[in-house]
């Protein structure tokens, strides 16, 4: 029959593990549909019953299978040379194939037609038996290689075999037989065996389907996971219960079959997941457990691992998600082409407020926070002029526990080229540098993503501060804070290993939402000696074809008397520059009669398009240093209402510091 696997993933509990039981393996298998499905090794002997030795294999798959260039090899229960008969021909879907081998006397019946003939004398009661895909000649007691199809060892003194132990002894008259007609394939040789009559198939015998083309069976009815609150907030336990409720095995296949990501708030104490029953848990970074093994039919693993709650993240009020993801094998075919995923949520309800503390995830994008991303809105540099037109950019993590790496684009202003580079932080760490240094003769805005440090997969990391201080050749200079956005979910952007890609999505979900009519407060007059820059910048698009153009921008601009004046203008660019004056904003009547000299104004601009815009603006006076009225320096927009509509798009791969 069809394999029908079913892993239900029930409830996080806060109970501690006591004991852990790893999976014993004694090799490094492939998991395939080629299996050995009967053994026998006393042909011809005395009261044996058939007169040549034999192994049986089958295809437990849905493909016919070419065995030209692999071989069959075996050694004695200790040995360390082995002998080698080669194979050839097909085998199909359901179907065996009987390789016979020596014969130690004239007793018993002659075997069905062989579908392969060699010499090899085996044990009558131990040995070690391969399946491989090569004509290599294995070497060694206990040899490991991704060669390897197959591994039986049977009898009590084989000192190599899959799983715990080696598959009982045969006799004169008995086989070892796999279960299921040949189909279990537990990676267990002891439960996978079992001693029966000697009874040799064919390539012509009855088929034996072990698959009937089916998927496996899922809903999300199907897994639970939840996580319950514990006073007074000290570490908590918590648990994951896989449990396979199909007919056939979950092998060990590549990649994880479970892996569960810590949101921001909690913190993995290292060196306390445990398992009971098969399997191995890992620590890969210090907010992911993984966990790698085999679940029999019925069976239930525990995964076990104690989390801290972080003072510097929790709020009252929050809710810390654990994103968790199951990856199962539906078809049997040795790779876990099925997933499920999965999000508990621990409301915090001990926590009090502490000086110090960060702003809780859910208030929207602003730069007096930390976030997971960043956006410096500006930067410039100048190889030929550094000390005239350059930035500093400066990034700080104040997580007092954990590193970070960090994922930076450099966003062109008028080019849809981006550059990037990675920094790593350790703990409490802030690292700056010039732009003239990293990406000179550019000039646009910086987007920085908390990254994982193994894949490069976007992180909720929201203890990301930071900081630019540009200056330009016209002579405008100021320091703009970043603008942080945090992450609301413990994954994201859904990314995991092998991804090349993520999207960032600023929709109050995923990330916080993103600016959608920004303000600029005290316009000053052009008739008072001020200069002042305003720079725009688009938040969307692709970090690796191009971000996306600003298009068409509206907006308004208020004297000091309420009243208002619109205007528009298109630009095809992804950052614009512009000097508030006469010739923009393009108003009737100009700006110098909207804003006349001794008065102030502000104004409020948005994209004609649904999309998200941040920015800043430079001012500088030459009557700076003797007019108490006169000032330089910049700020940030301010944010008058949010989109949940952006988007940005990044590559993925792993931090290369």
């Amino acid at each position: 029959m069809r394999r029908s696997f079913l892993l239900l993933l029930t409830t996080l509990l806060l109970s501690l593990s006591t004991r852990s039981s790893p999976l014993i393996r004694a090799r490094n298998s492939v998991p395939g549909a080629i299996t050995i499905s009967q053994v026998y090794g006393a042909g011809g002997n005395s009261g044996a019953t058939f007169r040549n030795d034999f192994v049986e294999l089958i295809n437990r798959g849905n493909s016919s299978i070419n065995l030209s260039g692999w071989a069959l090899q075996y050694t004695s229960s200790g040995g360390t040379s082995w002998s080698r008969t080669d194979l050839g021909g097909t085998i199909h879907p359901g179907h065996y194939f009987l390789v016979q081998l020596a014969s130690g006397g004239t007793n018993g019946a002659v075997l069905p037609t062989p579908d392969a003939v060699g010499g090899i004398a085996m044990a009558a009661t131990a040995g070690k038996i391969a399946v491989t895909n090569s004509l290599t000649t294995l070497t060694g007691g206990c040899p490991a290689g991704v060669n390897i199809v197959d591994l039986v060892g049977y009898g009590g003194s084989a000192t190599c075999y899959e799983g715990a132990g080696p598959a009982p002894a045969p006799s004169n008259a008995t086989a070892i037989r796999r279960a299921g007609n040949g189909c279990q394939d537990l990676d267990q040789n002891s439960g996978d065996f079992s001693v029966g009559p000697v009874a040799p198939r064919n390539s012509s015998s009855p088929a034996n389907l072990c698959s009937d083309g089916g998927g496996a069976r899922f809903s999300t009815d199907d897994v639970k996971v939840s996580i319950a609150d514990a006073a007074p907030c000290s570490a908590l336990t918590v648990t994951a219960r896989l449990t396979n409720t199909g007919n056939r095995a979950q092998r060990d296949n590549p990649g994880p079959e479970f892996f569960s990501l810590l949101p921001v708030g909690l913190k993995l104490v290292p060196g306390s997941c445990q398992t009971t029953g098969s399997g191995v848990c890992t620590e890969t970074t210090v907010s992911r457990i993984d966990w790698s093994g085999t679940v029999a039919p019925a069976e239930t693993v525990s995964i076990s691992w104690q989390v801290q709650l972080e003072v510097e993240s929790a709020q009252p009020g929050d809710q810390l998600c654990l994103g968790s993801k199951v990856n199962y094998d539906g078809n049997d075919d040795g790779t876990n082409e099925a997933t499920i995923i999965l999000e508990s949520c621990l409301p915090v309800t001990c926590l009090q407020g502490t000086p110090g503390t960060a702003l809780p995830i859910h208030s929207e994008q602003a730069g007096d926070r930390t976030g997971s991303v960043l956006i410096f809105p500006l930067y410039s540099s100048s190889a030929s002029s550094p000390a005239t037109e350059n930035t500093l950019l400066s990034l700080t993590s104040v997580n007092v526990g954990r590193p970070v790496s960090i994922h930076l684009f450099f966003v062109a202003e008028d080019s849809p080229s981006v550059a990037d580079m990675f920094i790593c932080l350790t703990a409490s760490q802030t690292r700056s540098f010039l732009a003239s240094d990293v990406d000179p003769n550019s000039a646009g805005y910086v987007v920085a993503v908390a990254v994982d440090t193994m894949t490069g997969c976007p992180i909720s990391f929201n203890y990301l501060i930071g900081e630019t201080s540009v200056k330009l050749a016209s002579g405008h200079a100021a320091s703009l804070f970043a603008e942080a956005f945090a992450a609301l979910k413990s994954d994201p952007a859904l990314c995991s290993q092998g991804s090349t890609t993520a999207e960032l999505r600023f929709d109050g979900k995923a990330f916080n939402k993103a600016p959608r009519v920004v303000a600029v407060d005290s316009v000053p007059s052009p008739a008072d000696g001020f200069s002042c820059l305003l720079f725009l910048n688009r938040l969307g698009g692709s970090l690796l074809s191009g971000t996306g153009t600003l298009g068409q921008i509206n907006g308004l601009i208020f004297n000091d008397v309420e009243t208002g004046f619109s205007f528009s203008l298109s630009t095809s660019r992804r950052q614009l520059r512009l000097r508030v004056g006469d010739s923009f904003p393009r108003t009737t009547p100009r700006l110098g009669e909207i804003i006349p000299e001794g008065t102030t104004g502000w104004s409020k601009v948005w994209l004609a398009s649904e999309g998200a815009v941040l920015g800043a603006t430079l001012v500088t006076n030459p009557q700076a240093r003797i007019s108490a009225g006169a000032h330089t320096g910049g700020r940030n927009l301010h944010t008058l209402s949010w989109t949940d509509t952006a988007r940005l798009t990044m590559p993925v791969f792993p931090p290369s510091c």
